[in-house]
């Protein structure tokens, strides 16, 4: 389960990215593209470019971890990713 800590950066990849990737080809894509700390606890989401598929890539403690998600081939909602600009949010939980 992805839990959110208060005030958590999330940085969102833009355009699209090859799916195939998992840990250190998303972090190195991080690496190459954010000019932030990949053990910092941010949050880096990207997206493939039917837009069904996102994926979370964070630091866990002692490890990283991704998060997928796809959307149901049914659905008609599919993801909404950005184009070609730097996107990055601060995401506080409800209840804070």
């Amino acid at each position: 389960m992805l839990s959110i800590k208060k005030n958590i950066s999330v940085y969102i990849a833009v355009g699209v990215t090859d799916m195939r990737k998992s840990i250190n080809g998303l972090s190195l894509l991080v690496q190459e593209e954010f000019d932030v700390d990949l053990f910092s606890g941010c949050l880096f989401a990207f997206c493939n470019r039917r837009q069904d598929i996102v994926k979370i890539l964070y630091w866990a403690e002692n490890g990283f971890c991704i998060w997928m998600k796809m959307a149901d081939y049914r659905s008609v909602i599919a993801f909404s990713c950005p184009p070609r600009i730097i996107m990055m949010a601060t995401i506080i939980p409800r209840g804070s």
